[in-house]
């Protein structure tokens, strides 16, 4: 029997091969450098509660220009989600599909001081249209966030999402 190709969506998808689809949790944010250690921290959380992080940005995709469906098939391959929207992302498009998928999700955003980014009124709106599966927290420090996070977790795993 021939090896698998590259293009093989079981070889090239870490998803596919890490953790179960009950075990994974889809991280989304932004991905740029400055505001990695704020998706490093809720990935450190998922793995500390025994879940299986899934952070797009990590995954070798075969072609750039399929990012957009790529992260949809991560997504999708995930039964819980956390997206951190303190900056501006594509997280957006992904938080809009969690209700589509079945998704428990958590949504996080920083205001340090009680002020700061807020999420746009269409993103509240949506997120309180469908509060039966998307959670929203405003966090003031690092700190919080990570309880946050924690204590979904441990929600998510109590009601039998993990």
């Amino acid at each position: 029997m021939p090896e698998p190709s590259k293009t093989d969506p079981a070889k090239a998808d870490p998803a596919r091969r890490v953790g179960t689809y009950r075990s994974r949790v889809f991280v989304g944010g932004s991905y740029h450098q400055e505001d990695r250690s704020r998706l490093a921290d809720i990935k450190s959380e998922i793995i500390k509660a025994g879940f299986v992080p899934v952070v797009a940005d990590e995954v070798q995709l075969e072609n750039e220009g399929d990012i957009h469906y790529e992260t949809m098939v991560l997504l999708h391959s995930c039964r819980l989600a956390i997206f951190e929207l303190s900056q501006l992302s594509g997280a957006l498009m992904e938080i809009e599909r969690v209700p589509d998928y079945g998704i428990q999700a958590l949504v996080l955003f920083a205001a340090p001081g009680g002020q700061g980014y807020l999420p746009s009124r269409m993103a509240s709106t949506f997120i309180e249209q469908h509060s039966a599966s998307i959670s929203l927290k405003r966090y003031l420090s690092v700190v919080e966030a990570k309880r946050f996070v924690r204590q979904w977790l441990k929600s998510m795993r109590k009601a039998g999402f993990g």
